[in-house]
């Protein structure tokens, strides 16, 4: 692997497959975090997350991996399979798959309980930024019509997290079976191995599709060997800037509304709402013709923000909360980013890269953010620099829309 980060940490693919042709540097590149249990960045170009991409790529990724789920399935899809998002970065790519495959309930992991009608289970991702997972009281009832999961995550690297989502589902609601679908499978021969007893001495089918299937490996000194980035001021995310009001306008559209995936969307819902957005949309993308749009979703409401991508033709990505090291450079994938307080846990930093311009203006003419109703008091200031972030990637107006929830 070539770049700096790989070449930092001594990041290499040792092997690589795919049914479909695809290579690691088709689908995404290195970066280096702030996590000392893990301190490289597997950077995807198609997932809408940390990067800026065309809508119809993140749709079309998403449809190659509906198809790897299709492929692993080996037979004839039932009504009513569950599939369930890893928040908060894998949400709009089950969203997208679940789009894929007709007849599925939608639902996701969810950081965002300040509303919920009541948590099911907790699940802890040993490796992360933010470790706590939750699943509300609406999956449950899903999974109680339906007796089949698809598990969708953007990487699978050891794959506990998702063994224990499985377990935990396994004990309430045995004999279900289960495919785990990625867009990147990066794990270790040992953890692939362990997870094949796993599920053997529990008795549970769980099969696992990707677009790509890889071996990685780096230096072993690699948290030493960044270490010396993560004190850098010019290596951290910015502190978003204010933002003239006279630069926000809110779309001339009523809310857009969208089935809660926290407690289970079904597929005739999903259908209904997108149809209702794409009717909104249709007067506002025939006025924007020309300008380079890009649509800014906020950590977990990223799906609808693809939707709303695709039907502009624009570019779409989410805030998150992954603390990365940014570096001004050609040869690394994070090379600029801002800082702001998280719309879910104001007392949490999220951040947007790559948006906000690395030299010269700003890419994007304009930008929409999708507001989510996260049932939280935001305070003026924090909202503020969200859309002071927004305003950074953009020459000219920041566009507000308001995002509502269905039950």
């Amino acid at each position: 692997m070539r770049g700096f980060a790989a070449e930092t940490i001594d990041f290499r693919v040792l092997r690589s497959e795919s049914r479909t042709g695809l290579t690691f540097d088709d689908l995404a590149g290195v970066g280096l975090r702030r996590n000392p249990k893990r301190v490289h960045l597997i950077v995807s170009r198609v997932l809408a997350k940390h990067l800026p991409v065309s809508g119809s790529v993140a749709v079309a990724a998403a449809r190659s991996l509906a198809d790897e789920v299709l492929h692993a399935w080996d037979g004839p899809m039932p009504d009513n399979v569950l599939v369930l998002g890893f928040a908060e970065t894998a949400c709009g790519l089950a969203g997208l798959v679940a789009d894929a495959l007709p007849g599925t309930v939608l639902t996701q992991t969810t950081r965002d309980v300040g509303d919920a009608p009541g948590i099911w289970l907790q699940s802890e991702e040993a490796h992360s930024h933010a470790p706590s997972h939750f699943l509300l009281r609406g999956v449950h009832d899903a999974l109680s019509a339906g007796p089949e999961v698809v598990l969708v995550d953007d990487e699978l690297s050891t794959g506990e997290t998702v063994w224990r989502v499985i377990s935990q589902v396994n004990r309430a609601f045995p004999n279900r079976r289960y495919v785990i679908a990625c867009l990147i499978d990066a794990r270790p021969d040992s953890d692939r191995e362990r997870l094949r007893r796993r599920s053997e001495m529990a008795g549970v089918d769980v099969r696992v599709a990707s677009l790509l299937d890889v071996r990685l490996s780096f230096a072993e000194d690699a948290p030493a060997k960044v270490a010396r980035f993560l004190a850098e001021p010019s290596m951290r995310a910015d502190q978003a800037r204010s933002l003239s009001p006279q630069r926000v306008r809110p779309l001339p559209l009523s809310p857009a509304i969208m089935p809660d995936a926290r407690i289970g969307a079904g597929f005739a819902d999903r259908v209904r709402a997108g149809e209702v957005l794409d009717r909104q949309l249709d007067t506002l993308a025939r006025n924007q013709t020309g300008a380079k749009i890009l649509v800014i979703g906020v950590e977990e409401a990223i799906y609808p923000a693809v939707r709303v991508a695709v039907a502009l033709g624009a570019d779409v990505q989410s805030t998150t909360r992954s603390p990365a090291v940014v570096i001004d450079r050609q040869d690394y994938p994070l090379r600029s980013g801002v800082t702001f307080p998280s719309e879910y846990s104001p007392d949490i930093p999220a951040f947007l890269y790559n948006g906000p311009a690395t030299a010269g203006e700003p890419a994007y003419d304009q930008t929409v953010v999708m507001l989510p109703d996260t049932h939280r008091p935001q305070s003026r200031v924090a909202r503020a620099e969200l859309l002071a972030a927004a305003g950074s990637c953009c020459t000219g107006t920041v566009w507000t829309w308001d995002l509502r929830r269905s039950r």
